[in-house]
């Protein structure tokens, strides 16, 4: 599979996908799927009119992930549910049109990088708080703590491990067959936001407990992976401990 495309695209538009968009092996599902097919055509605009900035693009969707995390606080019952989750996704939507705008006119910074971190914790910290408040909701406020360790657990885990091994094997195994790439993005946070919002609009509160089971499922399976690999590494260090 190759980059994103549109039956419609122009061969101008097909040239600049292939300048600053990633190809299928490179990219999340969500976002080889279904977003940067359209967020080119934005990135397009923005980029030519000079008016807004990438990093005011991130910063942005850094305020998108705030509110995500405030709205199933502010607005009751399921609607603030569903808020929170069109705020992740816009977030979501707003990383990727910076990253484009940043490539299409050259311009990066550390600034830019940092921005994107935050952007990366905020939009945690929607699912996190969108997550527990759908617990509490459904008078499980028992099980908050370990929605909020499985979450904790899975960043450090992945952050820990790029602190030893700079790439992370994940992503190489995810990609290599559909299926696996599917089951990912199904057990991560966005995923977990789409079966949240299934189980919402169709008002089968039956399945609520699937979505925190397969993040759940996912973590652990990422937890053990990621500490098997950081194992094999450790038997081949020769290196007296200090």
């Amino acid at each position: 599979m190759s980059f994103p495309v549109f039956p419609w695209d122009s061969p101008e538009v097909r040239e600049w996908r292939t300048k600053v968009q990633k190809k299928y092996e490179q990219e999340e599902l969500l976002a080889w799927l279904v977003y940067r097919r359209f967020s080119i055509y934005l990135s397009l605009l923005l980029a030519s009119s000079n008016r807004l900035s990438p990093n005011l693009i991130t910063t942005m969707g850094v305020f998108s992930g705030l509110l995500g995390a405030c709205l199933p606080w502010w607005v009751m019952s399921d609607e603030g549910i569903f808020l929170s989750i069109l705020a992740v996704h816009l977030s979501y939507f707003l990383d990727l049109i910076d990253g484009e705008i940043a490539r299409i006119r050259g311009q990066f910074s550390d600034v830019g990088r940092w921005l994107d971190r935050l952007l990366e914790g905020t939009l945690l910290a929607a699912v996190l708080s969108m997550g527990a408040k759908t617990l509490l909701d459904a008078g499980l406020g028992g099980y908050i703590g370990l929605w909020i360790s499985s979450v904790f657990a899975r960043v450090f885990a992945r952050h820990g491990f790029t602190e030893v091994i700079p790439v992370l094997p994940t992503s190489s195994l995810r990609v290599s067959s559909l299926y696996l790439n599917f089951l990912s993005f199904a057990a991560g946070p966005l995923g977990f936001t789409l079966w949240i919002l299934f189980a919402i609009l169709f008002k089968l509160s039956v399945m609520l407990a699937f979505p925190y089971l397969l993040f759940a499922l996912g973590t652990g399976y990422q937890l053990a992976y990621l500490y098997l690999i950081v194992g094999k590494r450790a038997g081949g260090n020769n290196e007296k401990p200090r």
